[in-house]
């Protein structure tokens, strides 16, 4: 009878399983891919296009104002489109350190000033951001009007995350305006600590026809001064 041994002889392991460098490049692919995929979709949510703060009607809010065209996109870049940003909750467009808590437009003619401030007003409202604007006759009762709303913006957007344009309109009716100012008053001060941190979501907005009496202390502050010129 033949006699027939079998030997068992493993075979290499080249021969029946991927090699070390192949698991890893492996597994770094697919790493990559996604670290890939999170990369594209914060890229996708941190987009939010300008014109978003574009409205279709050409007869409303800062499409009827025929002049001032820098002035208008200004108003649309420091005011409207960070007012979206916060409203649409993608703050992540938006820069810190570039955003204005305040912006006063200055001009010599009250009319025109009071012109694109209603403007403004409007575009915002069609756009359904929250606005307010001042009220009282005395600088007491505007000042009091100040504290009251700021705080009730502020709170808000704490309960909502929706944002608020206050419209404090001529700013000479809120405080004395000089240039350069000693003593800045109680309201000024508190209009002056809008900010970023301790009133988040409020841009204030207000105008004035006494463009060299403009308090230079607005200069430190993150507030942006228009002056209108065709």
């Amino acid at each position: 009878m033949l006699n027939r041994r079998f030997m068992y002889m493993p075979a290499s392991q080249n021969n029946t399983a991927p090699s070390v460098g192949k698991i890893a490049l492996y597994f770094l692919t697919i790493a990559a891919a996604a670290v890939g995929i999170t990369i594209n979709n914060v890229g996708y949510m941190k987009k939010l296009p300008k014109n978003i703060v574009e409205l279709a009607d050409k007869n409303a809010g800062l499409n009827k104002i025929n002049k001032y065209e820098n002035i208008v996109e200004g108003l649309k870049k420091h005011v409207l489109y960070p007012s979206m940003a916060i409203l649409k909750k993608k703050e992540e467009t938006l820069n810190p350190r570039k955003l204005k808590s305040g912006i006063i437009l200055t001009g010599d003619s009250p009319e025109e000033l009071q012109k694109l401030t209603d403007a403004l007003i409007e575009h915002a409202q069609k756009l359904e951001i929250p606005v307010k604007t001042i009220k009282g006759k005395t600088k007491a009762e505007r000042a009091k009007w100040i504290y009251k709303n700021v705080k009730s913006a502020n709170n808000h957007y704490k309960n909502t995350g929706a944002p608020t344009i206050i419209n404090l309109e001529d700013l000479s009716k809120i405080a004395e305006l000089q240039i350069n100012k000693s003593k800045i008053s109680k309201v000024e001060n508190f209009i002056s600590g809008i900010n970023r941190k301790d009133y988040p979501g409020i841009i204030w907005v207000s105008w004035t026809d006494k463009s060299k009496s403009v308090p230079c202390f607005y200069n430190n502050l993150p507030v942006s001064i228009f002056k209108l010129s065709v």
